[in-house]
């Protein structure tokens, strides 16, 4: 049997869409507590909680050396602020504080 043989572990219908409002949310991660953690363009971290309520932090907009902050990738820190892959104008990797303030 070849992996064309094989049968789909779940289908289309299996799939609901979590959270709204969410601008590019390309980076996911699931917090200890089920919450999702997303990336939000121009803004930084999203959280969605596991009834869908939407949190976000970071300024609105978020500015990484004086341009928008377009978050790309994330990863959550033991400290609760998050490492950001900045693929906008001001590009580098941001440190974004459990607060809300993108940091260099």
């Amino acid at each position: 049997m070849t992996d064309h043989d094989t049968a789909p572990i779940f289908s289309f219908s299996d799939v609901k869409p979590v959270g709204s409002g969410l601008n590019r949310p390309e980076s996911v991660h699931v917090l200890s507590d089920g919450t999702l953690a997303v990336s939000h363009r121009g803004r930084g971290v999203s959280f969605v909680s596991p009834d869908g309520a939407v949190r976000t932090i970071g300024p609105a907009p978020a500015l990484a050396a004086g341009e928008e902050l377009i978050p790309n990738g994330i990863a959550p820190q033991a400290d609760g602020s998050f490492l950001i892959a900045n693929i906008g104008e001001g590009g580098g990797v941001w440190r974004l504080s459990a607060g809300g303030e993108p940091h260099a």
